[in-house]
């Protein structure tokens, strides 16, 4: 009897032993295959919450030396980092900016300073006098900043109309107009706007019908020139700025405020294949350099006003890949922005309140299409001046931690848990045999 009872003791216990290592067996796959359900999954989450911020330090330098053996003019517009908010009562800042060093350059022959152009950008402004006779061939100069970025969800009312606007303020009536690049009241463009909207006045069917067409429609291509809105929607095809022009010259079509927003995505790898940089830890480093033909590794995106949450920010060029897996996984970067956006200047056509004025290379009507960072002029020719900006930019601190980092602890926290619960477990089996 006493055998019979110890057998079925045994026996009972090692179905018990056997249920937990099957449930843990299952635990350990799940855990490993975390990775490749994101992948596959139809929603691919971006990895990065609402509400993180991101604190660096972001140093330039720029260095001009003519090399002609005759003298010349360097003149060059260099934006300063700002703060941007989203304009509402709320205050919300997106990119708060602090300098903290500046180093000017060690002759110049004229300098101003414009705190405000027609988009509140700030400009240094330095004329130069190259005079190889005198050993006057060079320009450096460099700044600091604190820059904090923040990244951002945003909820459109879904009752919000287009008759909310106050149609006769300035903002309205600037970023809804046609200007240079962005041909809105032309008939094409209208039909456009027509068939995807079918003069809806509800703005968040309008934005999402419109972005949604623009990642159906548009082909990612390296583009050299930048194209006007009528250029873009005969081929539906370019690279950020042609999506972010198409973007907000659609919206401004359909009566929404909007505008480009140039800068700098923070990634690694190289420019025709980045890779976010979401994963962040305090101390890193990475640099970015713009050499003589003034290739910026820069971005282009879009922010639209709304009467409620001021200047909403979306990317409809990051959104593109996303787009393969479903309408929801392309939306994530029409509903928030993450914390590798950079802000160098707001605007995407130049001429408005800069002081003193651009001087144009090719036309004195249309102004500069594209400002990402600087505009440097000088009369030298080509391959007679070497021109050399390095961006360099060091993480501090992160507020708070990312999820993915917070992901990796939970997986080392649960396996180390499971391992303890199966090692105790099979610890008690053991005790258990030698009773």
């Amino acid at each position: 009897m006493h055998k019979t009872i110890k057998k079925s003791l045994y026996y009972d216990f090692d179905k018990k032993f056997l249920f937990f290592f099957v449930i843990f067996l299952i635990q350990v796959l799940l855990l490993s295959l975390i990775p490749s359900v994101q992948a596959s999954s139809s929603f691919i989450p971006v990895p990065f919450q609402s509400d993180e911020s991101v604190n660096m330090e972001i140093t330039y330098n720029i260095d001009y030396i003519a090399q002609s053996p005759y003298r010349s003019t360097f003149k060059i517009w260099i934006p300063r980092l700002k703060s941007w908010e989203t304009g509402n009562e709320n205050h919300t800042y997106i990119q708060s900016s602090k300098l903290i060093d500046f180093n000017p350059p060690a002759f110049y022959q004229n300098y101003s300073f414009d705190p405000s152009d027609v988009y509140n950008n700030s400009f240094d402004y330095y004329e130069v006098n190259m005079n190889p006779y005198q050993d006057l061939t060079e320009f450096s100069f460099s700044a600091t900043y604190n820059v904090t970025l923040k990244s951002t969800s945003y909820i459109i009312p879904s009752n919000l109309s287009l008759s909310d606007y106050n149609t006769s303020d300035w903002l309205y009536q600037f970023y809804t107009s046609q200007q240079p690049y962005y041909e809105i009241n032309d008939s094409q463009v209208q039909s456009l706007v027509y068939s995807i909207t079918h003069n809806s006045t509800n703005i968040k069917q309008v934005v999402e019908s419109i972005y949604l067409f623009i990642e159906k429609s548009m082909n990612y291509t390296d583009s050299i020139e930048v194209l006007t809105l009528k250029e873009i929607i005969n081929t539906f095809s370019g690279d950020c700025s042609e999506f972010s022009t198409l973007m907000v010259g659609l919206l401004r079509a359909a009566g929404i405020p909007a505008r480009k927003v140039l800068g700098i995505a923070l990634i690694d790898g190289s420019l025709s294949d980045p890779i976010p940089k979401y994963t962040l830890s305090s101390g890193d480093k990475w640099s970015y350099s713009i050499n003589s033909d003034n290739e910026i590794p820069g971005h282009a995106w879009v922010q639209y006003y709304l009467p409620t949450l001021g200047w909403v920010s979306a990317d409809p060029t990051w959104g593109k890949p996303y787009f393969h897996y479903g309408n929801e996984s392309a939306l994530q970067y029409l509903y928030q922005m993450d914390y590798v956006h950079l802000i160098t200047t707001i605007g995407g056509w130049y001429e408005e309140g800069i002081d003193p004025p651009l001087d144009l290379i090719t036309n004195d009507t249309d102004g500069i299409p594209e400002f990402p960072f600087l505009y440097p002029l000088g009369n030298s020719q080509k391959y007679y001046f070497d021109f050399q900006m390095d961006f360099e930019v060091k993480n501090t601190t992160i507020e708070p931690q990312s999820v993915l980092i917070f992901s990796n602890w939970l997986k080392i926290i649960l396996s180390l848990g499971s391992f303890l619960f199966i090692s105790l477990i099979f610890g008690l089996y053991i005790r258990k045999r030698k009773q």
